[in-house]
């Protein structure tokens, strides 16, 4: 959670209004962990043949 919220707080500094993370759908723990933190199904796609889900996050 640490290292997601950081994530988050640097993309804010940047200027970034969404954050978007590239998943693979095996990764369960770490869906559930993003899901929790906000975090919904997007339908955009990363150009990434491991990426099966992609998940984001508005900053608000």
């Amino acid at each position: 959670r640490f290292l997601l919220k950081s994530l988050e707080n640097r993309a804010r500094s940047l200027g970034a209004r969404r954050v978007l993370l590239g998943v693979n759908e095996v990764l369960e723990e770490a869906i559930a962990l993003f899901r929790s933190a906000g975090y919904r199904e997007v339908p955009d796609r990363l150009p990434d043949r491991y990426v099966t889900q992609v998940l984001g996050k508005d900053l608000g």
